[in-house]
């Protein structure tokens, strides 16, 4: 629905160009701006990463720690889980 009123409201300004320059460029501007990206991150030493690379790097350690982070509940329920499997071999 939302890419059919998009196309609708494209054509609406394609057909109209003529007597309505201001609406198509401020269509056009809209569609050129930039959005802002991510900003400087803080590694674990204080220092700011200015880098794409490095905040991907640091990223990827946080989420890394985060999600492989091993919980009580989580360890007992794979270890019933291996046991189970062994025990049926």
């Amino acid at each position: 629905m939302t890419r059919n009123l998009c196309q609708e409201f494209e054509r609406f300004i394609a057909e109209n160009i003529k007597t309505d320059l201001k609406a198509f460029w401020r269509y056009t501007n809209s569609k050129l701006k930039s959005r802002p990206k991510l900003g400087d991150l803080v590694d674990i030493d204080g220092s700011l990463t200015h880098d794409g690379n490095e905040n991907a790097g640091l990223l990827n350690k946080f989420f890394t720690l985060i999600l492989l982070r091993e919980t009580p509940a989580r360890s007992q329920n794979l270890t019933l889980f291996t046991h189970e499997h062994h025990s049926l071999t």
